[in-house]
């Protein structure tokens, strides 16, 4: 690591335990300090959106985590004071560093099962808070995972979901990149797994949500407003990571409100009625 990149990560990202934790069981490879930024920046989001519209009390809630990966959201929720966190993946090895993370933290109110979400065998009208982050973009039909979050959601419970938006200048700077090196080198392989993050749509996702099942929006927002590419994030953030701070603030007090259809990410508030 050099000094730039030390200075960025000191300007990118708190310097708490949690990061330190999240720094050791996630591999930010390809300009890992946007990726590690951009994960953060999700995260955080939901321990704010949690903190905002969750009306039950955190000692009374019950959690699922659908796709929770290595576990990140469900250590947070657990250290946010939930009283029972259910995390659902269907990697056995994502799980596997997911339950070092919870045990080597002592967090015993914290379960993982390895199942796939369309099929999850877990009692329905169970949770208060359900969270799907980043997920519903790997699976080809999206269907059964929305019936599984309805059919486990308490009536009034919540539901915070998040998925890629290709509207987003850092993914559209992403397939323009690609546009430009299959022009000039020809032999650039197709991003295939890239494209497959944009087969559904939020807005999409959102109207079979209200119509189908009557969940109710509560509020909608953009996360990492950056209208560029991570490569170029990251050059700004070597050259002059204090741009970094200030453009987080200016998107925390202002953008995120305004434009919420900037986001890399979109995150979805809904209420069961």
């Amino acid at each position: 690591m050099d000094a730039s990149e030390r200075t960025f990560i000191e300007y990118s990202v708190p310097r708490d335990d949690f990061q330190s934790q999240l720094d050791k069981y996630h591999n930010y490879d390809q300009d890992w300090c946007v990726w590690r930024h951009f994960h953060r920046r999700r995260i955080d989001a939901v321990r704010r959106l949690l903190t905002k519209y969750l009306t039950i009390d955190l000692d009374k809630c019950v959690a699922l985590d659908l796709g929770c990966g290595k576990g990140p959201i469900s250590v947070l929720l657990s250290a946010l004071g939930v009283r029972q966190v259910y995390g659902v993946d269907s990697d056995v090895r994502e799980l596997i560093l997911a339950e070092e993370w919870v045990a080597k933290n002592g967090r015993r109110n914290v379960e993982f099962c390895n199942e796939p979400i369309e099929s999850l065998r877990l009692p329905d009208d169970h949770f208060d808070l359900i969270i799907c982050s980043e997920v519903l973009e790997h699976l080809a039909a999206i269907g059964p995972a929305l019936d599984t979050i309805e059919s486990k959601l308490k009536s009034g419970g919540l539901v915070v979901i998040s998925m890629p938006n290709v509207l987003s200048g850092y993914y559209f700077g992403l397939l323009l990149g690609f546009l430009f090196r299959r022009m000039v080198l020809r032999n650039v392989p197709y991003p295939t797994e890239l494209v497959k993050h944009f087969r559904h749509t939020y807005w999409s996702i959102y109207k079979l949500l209200k119509s189908r099942y009557g969940l109710q929006m509560v509020h909608k927002e953009g996360v990492f407003l950056w209208p560029l590419p991570a490569r170029i994030i990251s050059v700004i953030g070597r050259r002059a990571p204090a741009m970094i701070s200030a453009f987080d603030w200016i998107e925390d007090s202002f953008l995120r409100r305004f434009l919420p259809f900037m986001g890399a990410s979109t995150f979805m508030v809904l209420r069961k009625r």
